[in-house]
């Protein structure tokens, strides 16, 4: 069952979390967490973010959802267990027009930049902490 879930959770992280009436393909946060349900791996968690503004992310932080629409700043935990993976998700769809950014904590840095940020709207970013800084994926 576990090669099968991983190969589930590959497949499904490659498409859009949005759902939208239409098109049935699209995978949604739900569809994410029901699929962890029942695997025997700790819970998929959620962070929706109801109110633009600031966030610190936690380390048991697995996907953050900026659900309002506005600027965002947002930091990464600092210095989480190696290989602690985050995504992070516009959801309110309006990344192509408001100021949404990334940053990492404590001087490092995200692929060699001092902050990321959201330039289409729906976008999602995978990050992965190497150690010394957070690696895009």
């Amino acid at each position: 069952m576990g090669q099968q879930y991983r190969e589930n959770y590959r497949r499904m992280l490659g498409k859009r979390y949005e759902a939208a009436a239409d098109n049935p393909d699209l995978v949604t946060v739900e569809d994410l967490v029901n699929l962890q349900i029942g695997s025997g791996l700790p819970p998929y968690r959620v962070k929706n973010i109801n109110a633009s503004g600031t966030y610190t992310l936690e380390e048991s932080d697995d996907l953050v959802v900026m659900r309002a629409s506005g600027d965002y700043a947002l930091t990464l935990p600092t210095n989480p267990p190696v290989g602690t993976r985050v995504e992070i998700k516009d959801g309110a769809g309006d990344g192509a027009t408001a100021t949404k950014r990334i940053y990492p904590a404590g001087g490092t840095t995200i692929d060699g930049f001092t902050y990321w940020y959201f330039y289409a709207s729906l976008q999602s970013w995978s990050l992965i902490w190497a150690g010394d800084t957070w690696k895009l994926v």
